[in-house]
């Protein structure tokens, strides 16, 4: 697991290189300044001639990594123009220094001092953004605001150095203007404001540069936020004997589903099952159980007392008790409905949850409506809300919300001392103990209905097979990202549904586990032919790829 930290921590970490290593600060500028290079000639493709390129400088040390930068792409035989948008005097210490050098190698600087000067920017193919670091406070203002909007105006590709300039570090939020990059290439560790919306939509594509921060350094660090990487789910999912049945490998109740919302039901079990769990039973109401069993042979459905409305009615809780017995798990709330007499059931049925137990959608619901259902659950429930879900638990706004989701999770998790699983881009992971886990998996084509429900039952299945629940939220959600991302691939970034996404579980979990690799398809623009060929699984063009 990658420590993301926050940038106060990244100064403490620089601080300390310098002050107990001896190792100047000059010389941690000129090693990020290779990094970047690295990236950029990466994106470029090793191509600097008649490359165009403009970077953008500000004051402080982000500045004089552009003009290291800068100095880079001139010896490399690129035509660089550095634009510096703030009074040269400002430039102090090592950024003076790289500006210096820079300037005897010959390097163009044209310094803006008006805005008009932001107009009509020149021509380039690369964009270099060095305005502003990540201990930004506040919107970016002045000048410098308005080349970020030129930044953003001009067609050609930006490359931000640390992070996209406007963004706050350790939010990720832009109160004002931001750079758009195409790349970011950030130092030492990713920083809290690379993870986080708007900031990871404003990175781009992130690569972590060294500088040789010593990693005793980092470990002695109060990290609060980690990032998982699938290879650090496969000591997570479960083993399986040879020998093993499916009274071995887990029993799952749901109880979810009513008229009109039996897809949410049939979407969980099936997830349930497709995550390795060795039964499942749906608790639904009467009128919605025909219509369940007839889809699929693999659930088994208990038909339960309901409203007038067709939902699970307060009469149903003797049928659910006797149901428990027989279960491992517990599963609550895909598609229960909001009428009010089932809620009103939920909200008294949570408060008395001895099994390991997934709450979603309506369990959700009812659980907001009373702080005291929240203090009566047990330490082996898993919350997944989404952030609107997780707003009424909380009682606060979505928008305090994403002013700092980390603390939020962390704070609710630790306060009702449960497992939280917060769904979003990342999607992040509190426990009453211990710091936050953040998981990248999963496309923009899972932004459709029913992959909450596939979520809730791929989690719930794993639990089900003895995975403790921080390990079933962590590698439930890489699972479910990972199988959404071999459906986007084999049948296109859009217009997948949840469906497609509970097919692929199985291979996903393979592919964690290494069982299997992940289907390598082909694409044109990886051959040095840049794709001006047919290429499918070998290069016709007959050139390296």
């Amino acid at each position: 697991m990658r420590p993301i930290v926050t940038p106060a921590q990244m100064r403490e970490l620089d601080k300390r290189t310098i002050d107990d290593l001896q190792l100047p600060g000059i010389v941690l500028m000129e090693l990020a300044a290779r990094g970047v290079m690295l990236d950029i000639e990466t994106l470029l493709r090793g191509r600097f001639d008649d490359i165009q390129v403009l970077v953008f400088c500000g004051p402080g040390n982000n500045g004089g990594d552009g003009f290291a930068v800068a100095r880079r792409l001139l010896n490399a035989g690129a035509s660089v123009k550095v634009m510096l948008c703030t009074p040269r005097q400002r430039v102090k210490g090592d950024a003076l220094i790289n500006l210096k050098v820079y300037e005897n190698l010959g390097g163009e600087i044209v310094e803006i001092t008006q805005s008009d000067q932001l107009l009509n920017l020149p021509v380039a193919d690369l964009i270099v953004d060095a305005l502003l670091g990540t201990g930004l406070q506040g919107a970016a203002e002045g000048l410098i605001a308005e080349a970020i909007e030129a930044i953003n105006r001009h067609d050609a590709a930006v490359v931000a150095v640390d992070i996209p300039s406007g963004v706050n570090g350790a939010t990720g939020i832009a109160e004002g203007p931001a750079v758009q990059a195409t790349a970011t290439s950030t130092f030492g560790e990713i920083k809290v404001g690379h993870l986080l919306p708007p900031g990871l939509n404003l990175a781009g594509s992130i690569s972590r540069v060294d500088i040789q921060i010593p990693p005793k350094f980092v470990a002695e660090l109060d990290v609060g936020l980690y990032l998982v990487e699938p290879e650090d789910v496969f000591s997570m999912l479960p083993v399986r004997a040879r020998d093993s049945h499916k009274g071995d490998t887990g029993k799952v109740l749901l109880i979810a589903g009513s008229l009109g919302m039996t897809g949410a039901a049939e979407l969980a079990a099936r997830a349930c099952l497709r995550a390795g769990a060795g039964l499942v039973k749906v608790a639904i109401p009467r009128s919605a159980q025909a219509i369940l069993a007839g889809r699929s042979a693999e659930i088994m459905t208990i038909p339960v007392a309901e409203t007038k409305n067709g939902s699970i009615a307060p009469d149903a809780e003797t049928t659910v008790a006797e149901a428990r017995e027989w279960a491992d798990v517990e599963v609550i709330g895909p598609g229960l409905s909001l009428n009010p007499e089932t809620i009103a059931w939920c909200a008294s049925h949570v408060q008395q949850l001895p099994l390991p137990t997934v709450i979603d959608a309506d369990g959700l619901n009812a659980l907001a409506q009373s702080k005291e259902g929240l203090a009566n659950l047990y330490p082996n429930v898993i919350l997944t809300p989404h952030i609107g879900e997780f707003a009424r638990l909380c009682g606060t706004p979505v928008e305090e919300i994403t002013k700092d989701r980390v603390e939020y999770v962390r704070n609710f998790a630790r306060e009702w001392n449960v497992t939280l699983l917060l769904k979003g881009v990342p999607s992040l992971v509190g426990v009453p103990e211990g710091p936050v886990m953040a998981v990248l998996t999963g496309n923009p084509g899972m932004a459709t209905a029913g992959m909450g429900d596939v979520l809730t039952g791929t989690v719930a299945g794993l639990l089900a097979q003895g995975v403790a629940p921080q390990e079933a939220a962590l590698a439930g959600v890489t699972i479910h990202g990972l199988a959404g991302n071999l459906a986007s691939d084999e049948l296109g970034a859009h217009g997948i549904v949840a469906g497609d996404v509970v097919e692929r579980l199985p291979l996903a979990q393979d592919i964690l586990a290494g069982r299997a690799e992940y289907p390598q398809r082909h694409q044109g623009e990886t051959c040095e032919c840049d794709g001006d060929c047919d290429c499918k699984d070998e290069c016709d063009c007959d050139k390296d790829r």
